[in-house]
């Protein structure tokens, strides 16, 4: 090769030559005997774990007499009118549906592992071909009720208008096994129910166990259909229940909390005037200076009294009684000394006490401290032991020892019973005997 002319592209590959040839062999199209007339070469790409592949395979050309018809010998390990063997398309077809790899990433990994290179256009279509011959009443189901547990699991998924019912059985080997399914156009009703039922009773489908969601649809239709079959509700519905009456107890416990009674004069209602009236005692508009300057420190002081206490600035405007952009503006602010406060309530007076709160509260700041705990960590109660950190069972405890305690303390106790069911306290699962006795 002369220096000036590019290199030629190459990959070293292995020729491997394969006679498939017959005297004779029947017609397909009348089933006479043709006999051979005389042969050809076809090429083909096999798969190889070192190099490349390539098949001259020698095949007999046929010429029926009877029907006229002339026609190849077709080698079982090669497809009509195709350039790569068998064994590369059902690894092909393997990687999409048995290793869930997607359709683009198939022709690397052929590559990879046997040297060739399908295009993705030419795995997807061997993939169609693939689902196209399968059936799932002849090829799939019969298979799936032959090893069906006895368990069956019942529910629909809806996108727009259309609904699709699904049977599975959650006790195979592998998993959730596929057990039937049907589409419902116009939405799910009673009837499409036992349509579909139906149709797995007739299929063979016998279940001993059917496990659905809290819908209508399925106690009467299963009654009917499966009369002998134990139907339960499926343990994230059954937990759902649960979980949702917990969370609705400690709504109503916070909802019974005592409200501190209003303050007199801490609706200040609009800012404090700049430039103070004439010091007049009966003069209106002096007199309602001096109260609102009187609210308005006082309302300062307990701003940040209450801070330490409250860090929510929601929570701390709530309890003073102005918005949060004043209560912000009064922190910055520094609180009048004990003295000038006593001093402009008893010019005005303005009582900056309140009425204590009922038994067994100690003060409003307990109450107000609770009520917060409760709607920052309502979620708390909901979860499982296991799933809580130290300090946030330290905060529930806290909660459980408040004076609303007692009511909240059984509807958690009845949630840690419910989740121990099925497991134990160290959250590992209990076997089916223990979690049945319990």
């Amino acid at each position: 090769m002369e220096p000036s002319c590019p290199a030629v592209r190459s990959a070293p590959c292995t020729i491997r030559q394969v006679r498939w040839s017959h005297p004779s062999v029947m017609c397909p199209k009348c089933g006479s005997a043709a006999p051979r007339v005389w042969e050809v070469t076809r090429v083909a790409i096999d798969i190889d774990l070192e190099q490349p592949v390539v098949l001259a395979v020698q095949v007999s050309v046929h010429r029926c007499r009877p029907c006229g018809r002339e026609f190849r010998a077709q080698p079982p390990f090669l497809r009509p009118d195709a350039i790569y063997a068998r064994r590369v398309v059902q690894k092909a077809v393997e990687a999409v549906y048995r290793d869930g790899l997607a359709a683009r990433n198939v022709p690397d990994r052929l590559a990879r592992d046997f040297c060739v290179r399908p295009s993705e256009k030419m795995v997807r279509l061997w993939c169609r071909a693939f689902a196209d011959r399968l059936d799932f009443a002849i090829d799939y189901q019969p298979w799936v009720i032959a090893s069906f547990s006895g368990i069956l699991c019942v529910d629909e998924v809806y996108q727009g208008e259309l609904a699709l019912l699904l049977a599975v059985d959650p006790a195979a080997p592998d998993g959730d096994r596929l057990i039937g399914y049907m589409l419902v156009p116009k939405g799910v009703d009673a009837e499409a129910v036992k349509t579909f039922l139906a149709r797995l009773k007739a299929a063979g489908v016998e279940p001993a166990e059917v496990i659905t969601d809290d819908s209508t649809l399925y106690p009467a239709v299963l009654a009917e259909v499966w009369p002998r079959a134990a139907h339960q509700l499926c343990l994230f519905h059954a937990t759902r229940r649960v979980v949702g009456a917990v969370n609705d107890v400690v709504k109503q416990v916070r909802r019974t909390l005592p409200s501190p009674p209003p303050a007199k004069g801490l609706a200040l209602g609009g800012r404090l005037r700049q430039t103070p009236p004439q010091p007049d005692q009966h003069d209106p508009a002096s007199e309602r200076y001096r109260w609102c300057q009187a609210r308005r420190a006082v309302g300062i002081a307990q701003a940040h009294v209450l801070r330490p206490q409250i860090q929510s600035t929601r929570a701390l405007a709530r309890a003073v009684g102005v918005n949060q952009d004043t209560v912000r503006r009064w922190l910055q602010l520094t609180p009048p000394d004990p003295t000038t406060l006593a001093a402009l309530v008893e010019a005005v007076g303005l009582a900056p006490t309140l009425e204590p709160p009922p038994q067994p509260w100690r003060d409003w700041d307990e109450v107000r401290q609770v009520r917060e705990d409760l709607r920052l960590n309502r979620t708390l109660f909901l979860r499982r032991p296991d799933h809580l950190s130290a300090e946030e069972q330290q905060t529930l405890a806290k909660l459980l020892a408040s004076p609303v305690g007692a009511a909240l303390r059984v509807a958690r106790s009845f949630l840690e019973a419910w989740f121990a069911i099925w497991r134990d306290e160290d959250g590992q699962r209990r076997t089916a005997v223990e979690a049945e006795q319990r």
